[in-house]
């Protein structure tokens, strides 16, 4: 009898040990999953801070060129036609309102930055005259969509630079903006 209860304490030592031993590695692994998705979460937020920063860094190179070029031309206005400077500097203020109270935020809406958009061809329109038509189209309900925020102004400047200036010694262009929303 003494020696079955030798064996059997020593089978449930080897057990308790095994138990520990299993307890120990699986803490471990799931130590190690849980340091996994932490990881893949600072990830992410570094993915999204550098979306955000590479967003500014687009506003702030659109911002300075856009509103120099339009004090400037709304200067020149003054000089041959004071009444279009005077729609033109009302159209860069209506500008500057809408694009204020967003110039920090890293979201948007399908309706703020129609909004702006809509402010900045009343500016590009005054500038270019005729030779500029824009088409905004919006279903019901589109407004609230979220958006990152400056996505339409690098498109729309782009497409007035590339499209409608003229080149150096060309002569300038018609044109048509046409934003839709779906």
């Amino acid at each position: 009898k003494l020696r079955v209860s030798v064996g059997w304490s020593l089978w449930r030592m080897v057990y308790s040990v095994i138990a520990v031993v299993l307890y120990y590695f699986l803490r471990e692994s799931n130590d190690a999953a849980a340091a996994m998705h932490g990881e893949e979460l600072r990830r992410e937020d570094m993915r999204r801070d550098n979306a955000e920063a590479r967003l500014q860094v687009m506003q702030a190179q659109i911002e300075p060129h856009f509103l120099f070029n339009t004090l400037a031309q709304v200067e020149r206005l003054y000089e041959d036609d004071p009444a279009q400077a005077g729609n033109m500097l009302d159209a860069l203020i209506s500008y500057l309102r809408a694009a204020m109270p967003m110039m920090r935020d890293t979201s948007s809406t399908v309706g703020r930055e129609i909004e702006l958009a809509r402010a900045y061809l009343d500016i590009v329109r005054l500038r270019l005259g005729e030779r500029l038509s824009v088409a905004i189209e919006a279903p019901p309900g589109a407004d609230d969509i979220r958006m990152p925020p400056m996505m339409l102004l690098p498109l729309i400047d782009h497409a007035i630079v590339r499209g409608l200036e003229p080149a150096s010694g060309a002569s300038a262009g018609a044109g048509a903006i046409r934003i839709h929303t779906d």
